[in-house]
C-alpha cells in the first residue's frame, strides 16, 4: 500500500479581539469647609468599581491634589479627561487619599495659615455607590461631590488632626441638574446668622431628597441631607449652589448653626427657614429666599 505524506495545513494565528472601550471623564465638585484659606486633598488614585466585582485603579500621578475650595458652587476639575476605559456596567468609585496624621499631605490652611492634617477616620474610605454604563465610541460624563464640610468632625483628634468621616456622591452628568437662588439678608439676620459670636459660620443650605421633608441634623440617620451647599455672603448679596443633583424634588432647609454639626453625634442644630424644590436633568432651578416668599 502506498503510503502519501501527510499535507501540513498552517494554522493561522488569529488576532486577539481587542477588547470595547468608551471614553470616560470624571470631574471633582465639593461643597468645601468654611473659615480656611485652603482645604485640600491630596487623592492617589482613582478606584472604579465594575459590575462583575472587579474593580480599576486610575493612578493619577504624584502628588495630585485639588482644593476644594475651588470647587464649590458647581465648579470642577477633572480627574480623569476622555480615558478609555472597558465597556459594560459600572457601580462605584473610590478616592484613594493620602491623609496620614501629622503629615500635611491632605490638610486645611487656616487663616493664620497655619496647616492642619485630615485623617480618614478610622475603617472609612471615600466612597460613592452609584451606577454608569460605558458604551463603545460613546462619551461618559460622571462627576464625585465630596461634602468635605459635612464629612469633618467638629473636634480635632489627640493629635490635632481633623478627621474626616466621608460624604460622596457620584452622578452621571447627564442626569444631573442643580438648584440655585439668594437668600436675603434680613433672612439670615432675622434666622441668627449674626447674633452669635461668630457671624461668618454656620450659614449652610441643607438639601433633602424629597418634598416637605422635616429637616434634622446630620447624625447617619434618615433623615439625612444628600448634600449642603454654602450661602456665600458679602455686603451686597448672599446666594447658594447646590449642583450636580439627580432628578427629583427636594426640600431646602437653611441654617445658621451648621458649624456645630458633628456629622457622627446628636447636636440640635436649628433651621431657620425650608423651602420645596424639583430638579429636571440638565437644567437650573431657582429657588430665592426672603421674607416675602
Amino acid at each position: 500500500m502506498l503510503l502519501r505524506p501527510l499535507r501540513l495545513i498552517p494554522v493561522l494565528a488569529l488576532p486577539a479581539l481587542a477588547a470595547c472601550e468608551g471614553a470616560v471623564t470624571i470631574d471633582i465638585s465639593a461643597t468645601p469647609p468654611e473659615d480656611v484659606e485652603s482645604a485640600i486633598l491630596r487623592i492617589q488614585t482613582l478606584r472604579l468599581s465594575r459590575e462583575d466585582g472587579t474593580t480599576q485603579d486610575i493612578d493619577l500621578g504624584d502628588d495630585f491634589e485639588v482644593d476644594t475650595l475651588d470647587l464649590s458652587q458647581g465648579r470642577t476639575r477633572a480627574l480623569i479627561s476622555n480615558e478609555e476605559l472597558s465597556t459594560g456596567n459600572y457601580t462605584g468609585a473610590t478616592l484613594l487619599l493620602e491623609a496620614e496624621s501629622d503629615t500635611l499631605d491632605s490638610r486645611l490652611i487656616l487663616d493664620d495659615n497655619s496647616e492642619v492634617s485630615l485623617v480618614l477616620r478610622s475603617g472609612s474610605s471615600l466612597t460613592a455607590q452609584s451606577n454608569f454604563s460605558v458604551n463603545e465610541d460613546d462619551d461618559t460624563n460622571v462627576t464625585l461631590h465630596v461634602d468635605l464640610r459635612s464629612s469633618l468632625l467638629v473636634d480635632a483628634n489627640s493629635a490635632g488632626d481633623r478627621i474626616i468621616a466621608p460624604r460622596m456622591r457620584m452622578i452621571e452628568n447627564s442626569a444631573a441638574g442643580s438648584i440655585a437662588g439668594n437668600v436675603d439678608d434680613q433672612v439670615l439676620t432675622d434666622g441668627g446668622c449674626d447674633s452669635d459670636n461668630q457671624p461668618d459660620l454656620g450659614r449652610v443650605m441643607y438639601v433633602f431628597s424629597g418634598a416637605n421633608i422635616s429637616p434634622e441634623e446630620i447624625d447617619g440617620s434618615v433623615p439625612d441631607p444628600i448634600t449642603t451647599a454654602l450661602i456665600n455672603r458679602d455686603a451686597v448679596n448672599a446666594d447658594y449652589v447646590a449642583a450636580f443633583l439627580p432628578a427629583g424634588d427636594y426640600t431646602l432647609a437653611l441654617t445658621c448653626s451648621a458649624d456645630l454639626d458633628d456629622p457622627l453625634r446628636f447636636d440640635g442644630i436649628l433651621f431657620v427657614t425650608t423651602r420645596n424644590a424639583s430638579v429636571s436633568a440638565g437644567q437650573t432651578t431657582t429657588v430665592n429666599f426672603s421674607l416675602t416668599e
